[in-house]
């Protein structure tokens, strides 16, 4: 019995039920649910609990099986049972940063942020004020101290963020949180945060607040959606948003008479010395020296980035002069202990100054590295900028670079944007670092083509992922310029980065600009054909995955015009892979068998073990829809023990799941099953939620196969729910089984409305596979009802179109044996006759009128 052997092995691991759920994610009372037999644990949990138990690969089998096993009736039936899409994530949040600085002062305004985040009505805040004035760092202090998120804080850096269509993606990223299948990312992220109690710290939004309201529909369908999420925004506007609570801070207070003026009671005071001694200086603690400190921080407007970078100069500069060069800038002649500049452009005027006491190899490492977006390391600095650590150390020191905890550097964003301003100004410098900082990200793109293709693809994944902002701008910038040879290799990295991460919108943008870009050029040379060729494949294929079936047969077609000559037969090879691929999904299977043979030929000529694999892949699904199941078996293990040796784990278990129905169709249930299950498990571990979904998809086509109704609708269900947030074009696949299952075990109204479902994705989607094979479903149940006349339609429909495949096809020849014999010979003829021409949309408009 299940139960009995999971509390076994929870004591066996030493492990309380509130542990275990702790590490599984679920709650200590799930755990006890399970235990007492009051609970049947869903796939996905019993899955994760044999990997926190650490079970054998031998006895996965029997767990998984005995996890399914209902031995009381009520227990399947638990309204509390969480769906797999629901289960909460087991993976810690990233940490927030963690500064090398102390924090000082704003214990106040914690206070204050720290109360409204408090309150139940209170789930959108935007910390409001000035660069400089320290939004970031008070929020991620105040985070660090504030209770009630049980799952936590997660912070998102958005400086780095070009445009509102990447909000989402960044969201996820500093969520740990990968995303799936084609489905639309902000729905697969609100679906993950429903359940959720945490905070999301968005820092630096105002550059993204658009015209067109794209951002703030993202925060409105974020607190809409997932009502215990809260959010605290940064930003330099306030967001006019419902329901936005606004704390406005200034500069630290400052003493304003000699009387108070102690460094130990004033924040401000406090945070220059410790900058000053963190820079070398020696402050004398008396009346005169704190009087001249409490003047340059009213310069400053008590902003904590000025205060930084004025007590940096100690090291060259006496108190009084850093007092004078200040109030010089602000063009004051005296500044009584009270007042403050009558502008506010004390920030400026204290980074000009910074960049003036710099010399002449500090200040061009500054420029250049205002090229990076999302920060640099030391590597990337010296490749660059041609910025060493010694420079990077003195700029460090005088505060005009940060160092984080991990070894990476950045800039804060508005020093950043004053050394860019200045890099402006030098044409020359500016073009030669652009080139510079293309040229590395367009390398290191092309250096992890093959660890993103095998062993390493999760760590391949996470250095792209690192560099992402700095690439996009790399990419940018090639393209701008024309820079055909480094676009081809990079194209490929990105094509599978977009595809594993599922930003399939940001790579249909980024290929399709880059693409309409080239052809305007029209530049003509074999350098062109293969760069736009590349490019054009790759933005076939995404859109192909997004559903945009017309835009992907255009896209391909330019690229093998481009391509044929054969000047570049790897680039060639992947095409028609593409082409193949597509022509599969519109029911072409001719054409596609022959794309994808001419592809299997050059891509084995040429040693594109990559493409070769995919296309034995394909052609075996080919051949197993087609009839020819022993050639498709074949072909299948041929292509699986390729992936396997490339140890490329998305697609090991990708080509585990969409040919596990070769062995259903030569009987082969049991084997079947046991690659399912390591495909289910493979899935988990690398938090791939479409290869879940499509796992349990086809365990449930197992159980049907076999007979077992009820199983396989269990799983049918189980798989929808990942789908329906994942994908679109499998949803219709999974419909049209769904509805078998339920007609099985006798839901015959729910099976028709589940039939009629999938008809109508699948013309919206132009899937006419699924089409017709929900047409076939459709008019299995009309004859056994009695309706023969539409049932004969239907079946001849379905027998007409060479979009059927071999199960629809059969399928609608057994209707068609059945219920000729039940009509006049002349009219049977006239309905078959006339079904041939019928549009899908008529058949689709006759079932919604019906059911």
């Amino acid at each position: 019995m299940f139960r009995v052997w999971l509390k076994r092995r929870r004591q066996e691991r030493g492990l309380t039920q509130e542990e275990l759920g702790e590490q599984v994610g679920y709650a200590g009372q799930t755990i006890r649910k399970i235990e007492a037999g009051r609970r049947r644990p869903s796939l996905q949990l019993a899955m994760r609990l044999a990997q926190v138990l650490a079970l054998a690969p031998e006895e996965q089998a029997a767990w998984m099986a005995a996890a399914r096993a209902v031995a009381d009736p009520e227990a399947a039936a638990d309204p509390e049972q969480a769906p797999p899409a629901a289960i909460r994530d087991p993976r810690p949040l990233p940490g927030l940063p963690i500064y090398l600085t102390p924090f000082v002062g704003r214990t106040q305004e914690q206070a204050e942020l720290a109360s409204l985040l408090s309150r139940a009505d209170c789930r959108l805040v935007t910390l409001l004020g000035p660069g400089g004035v320290g939004k970031t760092r008070l929020a991620i202090e105040t985070a660090r101290m504030i209770t009630g998120f049980p799952d936590g804080v997660a912070f998102v850096s958005l400086a780095p963020v070009a445009a509102p269509p990447a909000i989402v993606p960044a969201i996820g990223d500093a969520l740990g949180f990968s995303f799936a299948g084609i489905g639309d990312l902000l729905t697969q992220l609100t679906f993950h945060l429903r359940d959720r109690r945490l905070l999301l710290i968005l820092d630096n939004l105002e550059h993204l607040l658009d015209p067109h309201g794209e951002t703030l529909g993202v925060l409105s369908h974020l607190l809409s959606e997932a009502p215990d999420v809260s959010l605290l925004v940064t930003s330099r506007e306030r967001l006019r948003l419902a329901g936005e609570w606004v704390l406005a801070i200034s500069g630290l207070a400052v003493p304003q008479t000699r009387a108070r003026m102690k460094s130990a009671s004033s924040p401000a005071l406090t945070l220059f010395v410790e900058h000053a001694q963190r820079a070398g200086g020696s402050i004398r603690q008396t009346p005169q020296h704190e009087a001249t400190m409490a003047t340059i921080c009213r310069l400053v407007d008590g902003l904590p980035l000025g205060i930084e970078l004025a007590a940096a100069w100690i090291r060259i500069l006496t108190l009084e002069e850093i007092a004078n060069e200040l109030t010089s800038s602000l063009d004051i002649s005296h500044l009584s202990p009270g007042a403050l500049p009558p502008r506010h452009h004390s920030l400026r005027s204290v980074v000009e100054h910074s960049w003036r006491l710099l010399n002449d190899t500090e200040r061009q490492a500054l420029r250049r590295l205002s090229v990076f977006q999302g920060g640099f390391t030391r590597e990337s600095a010296a490749q660059v900028a041609g910025t060493g650590l010694a420079v990077l150390a003195n700029l460090a020191d005088k505060s005009l670079l940060r160092r984080s905890s991990s070894g990476r550097y950045d800039l804060h964003e508005m020093i950043r944007q004053y050394a860019d301003a200045q890099l402006q100004q030098q044409p020359a410098e500016l073009a030669a670092t652009r080139d510079q900082h293309a040229s590395y990200f367009m390398r290191l793109l092309a250096d992890r083509e093959l660890r993103l293709k095998g062993a390493q693809q999760v760590q391949a994944m996470s250095e792209v992922s690192a560099e992402i902002d700095n690439i996009r701008a790399a990419w940018q910038w090639a393209v701008a310029h024309d820079w055909l040879e480094p676009l081809e290799p990079a194209v490929e990295v990105l094509q599978w980065f977009y595809e594993f991460r599922s930003w399939h919108q940001e790579a249909i943008a980024l290929f399709g600009q880059a693409a309409q870009h080239l052809q305007a050029t029209r530049v003509g040379t074999g350098d062109y054909r293969r760069a736009l060729g590349r490019i054009l494949c790759s933005y076939g294929f995404v859109c192909a995955r997004s559903g945009k079936y017309q835009q992907a047969i255009d896209a391909l077609n330019e690229s093998y015009a481009l391509l044929r000559d054969g000047r570049d037969p790897v680039g060639l090879a992947r095409t028609l892979s593409q082409q193949g691929i597509g022509a599969y999904w519109i029911g072409e299977y001719q054409v596609a068998r022959g794309k994808l043979d001419q592809s299997l030929a050059l891509a084995r000529m040429h040693g594109d073990r990559w493409t070769s694999a995919l296309c034995l892949t394909w052609i075996s699904i080919i051949a197993n829809v087609q009839g020819a199941h022993e050639e498709a078996e074949q072909l299948f293990r041929v292509a699986l023990a390729d992936w396997r040796e490339m140890q490329s784990a998305h697609s090991v278990l990708w080509c585990l799941t969409m040919c596990s129905s070769i062995l259903m169709a030569v009987g082969k249930h049991a084997e079947a099953q046991s690659l399912l299950r390591e495909s289910l498990m493979l899935s988990q571990q690398i938090h791939d939620r479409y290869g879940m979904a499509l796992a349990l998809h086809n365990l449930g086509l197992v159980a049907l196969q076999q007979q077992a109704g009820q199983e396989a609708i269990y799983f049918l269900r189980e798989a929808l729910l990942l789908l329906r947030l994942t994908s679109s074009w499998e949803v219709p696949q999974a419909l049209n089984d769904l509805g078998a299952a339920l007609w099985m075990t006798g839901a015959r109204h729910e099976s028709r409305r589940t039939y009629t479902e999938a008809l109508t994705m699948s013309l919206q989607l132009n899937t006419l596979p699924d089409a017709l094979q929900a047409i076939s479903g459709i008019a299995a149940q009309l004859a056994e009802e009695g309706q023969y006349e539409l049932a004969l339609q239907m079946a001849a429909r379905v027998l007409a179109d060479p979009a059927s495949n071999t199960d629809s096809r059969r399928s609608a020849a057994d209707i068609q044996q059945t219920v000729r014999p039940k009509l006049a010979a002349e009219q049977a003829a006239q309905i078959e006759e006339q079904a041939a021409d019928l549009p899908l949309t008529t058949i689709l408009a006759t079932q919604r009128t019906g059911v």
